[in-house]
């Protein structure tokens, strides 16, 4: 849908009755934003892609009618929400230790036909697991520094590896994040995303001389998988390699910032309300910091539609001052694109789709085990 459709949807039922704030998800942006990133891909099997931001069967099933097969989770919610919906191949990409990966173990027995994947950087780590079909990627830390060993750290590889056979789990791969590469210059950028998967394929090759097979490379996070998918790499790692973009699927301002000119749209809204009125331009809206995140940057979200400064978040108020044309009046409408998106979805437990047919709600994946 275009703005002005949004903005005359949501004056209407439902949402005229709907409680605030709320998120809007336009279906029909969704799908053209899986379409744009298969166009960078070139295969959907080369796409492992990351729901931690989906966060929604709707979306998940749509990846899936695209010709999705591999998948990243970041929570054991997750996992269940694309083992509940059929998928093949899922990856909690992030490290299970202990009752995690216990209960990892458990999801995967229950889904024997799938493939279910964990990471691995410690040997005390896979000293704490069960056994159950659960296989691993090997955690390679390029230089965000949260988890993972050195990508030329060739020993440690190995020995992780060794400890993963003798404990009867299979290895995969090797995974890898570098959403610390996000704010780089274009150029600079492409040419440390291309350094650095040419020394995850140097690791590879090590491990494979050393007998541990690699079947996968997974890379590319949602800001630099387009530099990733477009560096040449030799036979046969260029068919190993897959793609973990996320965020995507729905974009935010950060992700409009950096590569809007590449065909994606924005398609999460926050649905807010004026709930008061400050001085001749000001409103005050009812999307705090409940709502919305100021992890992403500031400012943290986008008024559409009017033209607007966004002032600091409280918990519950968000100050917009309106620098022209009309100003909302008190109980009207107003819709926001948030900065970061994947910790705005996080907040809600429901969720309005939009955009191809009647507008209906549907569940996130919130809920604890």
């Amino acid at each position: 849908m275009e703005e002005p459709e949004l903005h005359e949807l949501v004056r209407g039922e439902p949402f005229a009755s709907a409680l605030t704030p709320a998120v809007l998800i336009d279906t029909e942006r969704v799908r053209e934003n899986i379409a744009t990133t298969l166009r960078y891909i070139r295969s959907p099997g080369a796409w492992r892609a990351h729901v931690k931001t989906a966060r929604l069967r709707w979306t998940v099933d749509a990846l899936l009618d695209a010709g999705v097969e591999r998948f990243k989770a970041s929570t054991l919610a997750e996992v269940e929400l694309l083992l509940e919906a059929g998928a093949r191949d899922v990856l909690l990409a992030y490290p299970a230790i202990g009752p995690t990966q216990w209960r990892l173990a458990g999801l995967a027995a229950a889904h024997p036909r799938a493939r279910v994947s964990t990471l691995a950087d410690h040997v005390e780590a896979v000293r704490g697991w069960r056994p159950g079909p659960v296989a691993a990627f090997l955690d390679v830390d390029n230089g965000g520094g949260r988890t993972g060993f050195g990508v030329k750290d060739a020993d440690r590889a190995k020995a992780v590896a060794e400890e993963l056979l003798g404990a009867g789990f299979a290895l995969l791969g090797l995974h890898s994040y570098d959403g610390h590469l996000a704010d780089l210059p274009e150029a600079q950028q492409r040419d440390v995303v291309a350094g650095d998967l040419h020394d995850l394929v140097r690791l590879a090759e090590q491990l494979e001389t050393a007998g541990h097979p690699v079947g996968e490379i997974v890379t590319g996070g949602s800001h630099t998988f387009v530099p990733a998918a477009a560096t040449p790499l030799p036979a046969p790692w260029n068919e190993r390699v897959t793609f973990g973009p996320g965020t995507v699927v729905y974009n935010d301002l950060r992700s409009l910032d950096r590569f809007g000119d590449k065909g994606y749209r924005s398609a999460a809204f926050v649905l807010s309300r004026v709930v008061s009125t400050q001085g001749p331009d000001g409103v005050t809206l009812d999307a705090g910091l409940t709502t919305i995140q100021v992890d992403g940057g500031r400012p943290h979200a986008r008024v559409i539609g009017v033209p607007a400064q966004v002032g600091a978040p409280s918990q519950e108020h968000l100050k917009v001052t309106v620098e022209s044309g009309p100003v909302p009046a008190h109980g009207d409408p107003v819709l926001l694109v948030p900065r970061h998106v994947d910790t705005t979805l996080a907040q809600f437990d429901r969720v309005y789709l939009v955009g191809d047919g009647p507008v209906r709600t549907t569940a996130t994946v919130t809920r604890p085990f």
